[in-house]
């Protein structure tokens, strides 16, 4: 499985933006082989890929895809989405050392 997907709204608050990247950082260093992408409903890329550049996010996210696009994947989101998946309500220091074990 060589894509972790972030499903649009676990990248938003309550999520650190800082923690995400430490995500993104240790899938660089340690999974090099790992793309990381950034999923959102089509109506909603613009508003995430924005999202994603304002919080630096888009320095390791290598695109955007929606749903239709039916990429294979680790998804990470908030609620229930295509398998497999992890659910998270957020992302956060608190919770990054669980999030990583979970990858």
């Amino acid at each position: 499985m060589n894509n972790l997907i972030f499903y649009e709204s676990v990248v938003e608050p309550p999520s650190e933006s800082l923690a995400i990247r430490g995500v993104c950082i240790y899938l660089n260093t340690f999974q090099r082989k790992r793309r990381i992408l950034l999923e959102a409903e089509e109506a909603n890329i613009d508003i995430y890929y924005k999202w994603a550049k304002h919080t630096g996010l888009w320095d390791f996210v290598e695109d955007m895809i929606s749903p239709k696009d039916n990429i294979f994947g680790l998804r990470i989101a908030n609620k229930k989405v295509r398998s497999p998946f992890i659910k998270l309500e957020k992302i956060s220091f608190d919770n990054l050392n669980h999030v990583l074990t979970l990858i």
